[in-house]
């Protein structure tokens, strides 16, 4: 009787083991499969440096995260037919502005709404005219004046729009104030250079937050993507906000295949134990 008892015990402890260790791997999936969901990957570089002292190193950190240098995406148009990049950009830059994720769209058209937004109510204040000159009754009559012969012109239908807010067109003379000395030069109205037609962004999400940045590719790539004849050229990007895109993907993708491989490592060292 005893030597059939403990006949069956070995049996016993085998299942007991086997279902202990599948308890134990089933948790220890359920554990990694939270980990990598709740697993996020900052790819914002100022943490490597050294903490802020003084308001100037405050003020130099948050400018590389939120300045415009750390927003600006530069777009590259190429396609051996200069008039279709043109008409190309053109469109890309409509459909980008519609989007409302950038704050300012370039590709030298010299179109108004290049100037931001939020500077226009400044317009008298940012302008030089009223350095030199009182904004006087006078001053308005011979400025009005000049606008009813301007509207004669060929060119009166850029001026219609500002005449009811900007009747002395400071917002002109801003345009002409920043336009930028060495723009790259212009082709079929777009900027254009080494084959290919520029565009220059500013993106509204900071530099440092990958996942808005990577929204903001998006909308870039699905804009390109719905454009009739896309097909027939190539769109490159380049910026910080894109490079920390492409790294945050990496490294995501990198973490990722490294974690399978040694879970797995893991799990085939125990089944061989």
């Amino acid at each position: 009787m005893n030597n059939e008892i403990h006949a069956t015990d070995p049996p016993r402890r085998a299942a007991r083991g086997v279902i202990v260790l599948l308890l134990w791997l089933l948790a220890l999936g359920a554990l990694g499969a939270y980990s990598a969901w709740q697993l996020r990957i900052s790819s914002d570089l100022r943490a490597f440096l050294p903490a802020p002292r003084t308001s100037l190193q405050h003020l130099l950190l948050r400018e590389l995260g939120q300045g415009a240098g750390a927003r600006t995406l530069l777009l590259a148009i190429r396609t051996p037919d200069a008039e279709r990049a043109a008409a190309l950009s053109s469109a890309l830059r409509a459909r980008l502005i519609a989007s409302g994720q950038f704050n300012t769209v370039q590709n030298g058209s010299g179109d108004l709404q290049q100037i931001a937004p939020a500077l226009l109510p400044y317009r008298y204040l940012l302008a030089p005219t009223l350095d030199h000159q009182r904004f006087d009754a006078a001053y308005l009559r011979s400025e009005l004046q000049q606008r009813l012969d301007d509207l004669g012109a060929p060119g009166a239908s850029v001026l219609k729009p500002l005449l009811p807010s900007d009747p002395t067109l400071e917002t002109l003379k801003l345009a002409e104030r920043w336009a930028p000395r060495h723009a790259p030069p212009l082709r079929h109205g777009v900027w254009y250079a080494d084959s290919a037609a520029l565009l220059l962004l500013e993106t509204r999400a900071a530099g440092f937050d990958p996942d808005a940045q990577a929204r903001a590719v998006r909308v870039i790539e699905q804009a390109w993507a719905g454009l009739p004849q896309h097909a027939q050229a190539h769109l490159e990007l380049s910026g910080p906000g894109y490079f920390g895109v492409v790294v945050q993907a990496l490294t995501r993708r990198t973490a990722e295949h490294l974690g399978w491989a040694a879970g797995g490592g893991l799990v085939l060292l125990l089944l061989l134990a």
